[in-house]
């Protein structure tokens, strides 16, 4: 996937004809200096190589959780970051990094941790385009992957790391990475990967013996549940925050809407119309399990559409053929589970269906974060019995949400809905 350079560099910043979608007010800064907010990237203290790497991907303005961010960062210190999913929070965290990294210095300088493959994959690949210029090597641990390869690599020497904990954790351990000179660890979707199990090894892996006590922890999260909160006290010291504020936390220019219906099984003739009915680009349909997902899709089908399926138990391959045949428009309708909640970016996805409405609260904006990426605009409809009632207004206070019945005439909902 590392040929999609438009999707994927978008989580850099602003584009030229971007507009920043959240105002100073959306966040409370807490550092010993204050609010240190860098507007543009030539006031980061970027290197000309980095700056380099970000204007030939042609991002002016950086993301409002960038412009907080980043200068903290290279300056150093511990840190807890939350922005919306799209905001560009790996954009954030990849140019924090790499403003700390020497290249004249053949070790591992900066590990991220991320909690999918396809995440990891993600953020390694932004990694290496950002420091095209830099002459530094990135390398990419995940599961379902050589192992031999991985190892060959990092005994030649690297200089940021990115991978799930657990890989990462197995090669710390083994002694392949060496850290002597290890400046950050980052938490990517800290949240998820708490969730995830993870928490143990993620332990492990800041408290090993190998880690210098120097080294600095950024934890970088859509939604801070107590689990991160515990984690971060445990942790950090004495870290800068950069939060959104309560009211702000619903995603801006995503219209959400809810179609109730007395009983399960008519969601399946309910989604087909939509498909029917709709103009849509491209779209993702959540399911709560394997099993739900491979009946929509085989439902799905028998009806005429064309559509593509995604869940945990798939082999990495079949998983990654899948995304890059989303990415490219060759598959329209994407239908999976909460492994694709986080972890893809694809711009011109315009709908987001929940055919249920996830267990957890924080899934929710998670999900609908998938449309309506970096300013956009996007739609997410929610397919409801009267057991989801209670948690949907749950989810609108919680959140300050607003979710509306879908109109009788919703033909022209997605209009335009990928501008």
């Amino acid at each position: 996937h590392e040929d999609d350079d438009h999707d994927e560099m978008s989580m850099i910043g602003q584009s030229k004809a971007g507009k920043a979608e959240e105002e100073d007010e959306n966040f409370v800064t807490t550092t010993d200096g204050g609010a240190d907010i860098a507007r543009n990237f030539d006031d980061m203290g970027l290197s000309d190589d980095l700056l380099r790497g970000v204007y030939c991907m042609g991002f002016e303005r950086p993301s409002p959780i960038q412009q907080r961010a980043v200068k903290s960062m290279i300056k150093g210190g511990d840190m807890l970051a939350q922005a919306h999913s799209g905001t560009g929070k790996t954009g954030a965290f990849a140019l924090g990094l790499l403003g700390r990294v020497n290249p004249s210095l053949q070790n591992c300088q900066a590990i991220v941790l991320s909690p999918t493959r396809d995440l990891a994959l993600q953020s390694g690949t932004v990694i290496k385009k950002l420091s095209e210029f830099m002459g530094i090597d990135v390398k990419i641990c995940r599961g379902g992957t050589d192992v031999i390869l991985d190892l060959k690599d990092l005994q030649r020497g690297v200089h940021v790391v990115c991978g799930t904990p657990g890989r990462i954790l197995s090669h710390i351990q083994k002694g392949d990475i060496e850290m002597k000179h290890l400046q950050m660890i980052v938490l990517d979707e800290a949240d998820e990967l708490l969730e995830a199990g993870f928490e143990e090894q993620i332990k492990s892996i800041i408290s090993h013996c190998s880690i210098p006590e120097s080294t600095d922890i950024a934890c970088f999260s859509a939604t801070m549940p107590t689990a991160v909160e515990v984690l971060t006290k445990k942790f950090l010291r004495s870290p800068s925050k950069i939060l959104l504020k309560k009211s702000k936390q619903a995603l801006k220019g995503i219209r959400q809407f809810y179609v109730p219906l007395p009983e399960e099984s008519m969601k399946i003739a309910v989604l087909d119309d939509l498909y029917s009915t709709m103009s849509i680009s491209t779209s993702i349909v959540f399911a709560n399990s394997k099993a739900k997902v491979v009946m929509l899709a085989r439902a799905m089908e028998a009806k005429g559409h064309s559509v593509s399926v995604i869940h945990g138990e798939m082999e990495q391959s079949e998983r990654d053929y899948t995304l890059e045949e989303f990415r490219s428009g060759r598959s329209r309708v994407l239908i999976a589970t909460d492994v694709l909640k986080r972890g893809i970016d694809v711009q011109a996805v315009s709908l987001v269906i929940n055919y249920d409405l996830p267990g957890r609260m924080e899934d929710y904006m998670h999900r609908i974060g998938r449309a309506g990426r970096y300013g956009r605009h996007g739609v997410a409809i929610n397919l409801i019995t009267k057991h989801d009632v209670d948690d949907m207004k749950t989810l609108e206070n919680e959140y300050s949400l607003s979710i509306e019945e879908l109109p009788e005439d919703y033909s022209h909902i997605c209009k335009g809905g990928s501008a």
